[in-house]
C-alpha cells in the first residue's frame, strides 16, 4: 500500500484522490482541522522515521519489509504534512528510505 501510495503522490493522482476521498485538502473543512492534520501528519512522520533509523542501526530487529514500510510510511506522511517538515528532515527522511532499498 505504501509504495502504491507513494506512486500515486508522485503522478499527482495522489493528490486529486485525497481531495475527493475527503482528505486534507477537502474543501469544506476549516483551516484548523486542515493544520491539524497536518501537524498529526507530521508528528506520525517523525515517529515512524525513528522507528526506522532504529531497525536500519540493528537496534530493533525487523526484517526487511518491515523496515521498508516504516521507511516508505514516513516518506509519505512527511509529504502528507506539506510544508511542516523541513526541508532538512524531508532529506534524512529520504536519505534513510534509500539506505533501506540499497
Amino acid at each position: 500500500w505504501q509504495v502504491m501510495r507513494h506512486i500515486l503522490h508522485r503522478l499527482w493522482i495522489g493528490s486529486w484522490l485525497v481531495s475527493a476521498a475527503g482528505g486534507i485538502k477537502i474543501r469544506g473543512r476549516s483551516k484548523d482541522d486542515k493544520e491539524h492534520a497536518k501537524l498529526s501528519a507530521k508528528d506520525a512522520a517523525m515517529v515512524y522515521h525513528q522507528l526506522h533509523q532504529l531497525s536500519l542501526t540493528g537496534h530493533v530487529s525487523m526484517d526487511g519489509w518491515r523496515s521498508s514500510f516504516l521507511g516508505l510510511a514516513a516518506m509519505n506522511l512527511a509529504e502528507s504534512a506539506d510544508k511542516l517538515v523541513s526541508f532538512e528532515v524531508l532529506a534524512e527522511i529520504y536519505v534513510s528510505a534509500a539506505i533501506q532499498i540499497r
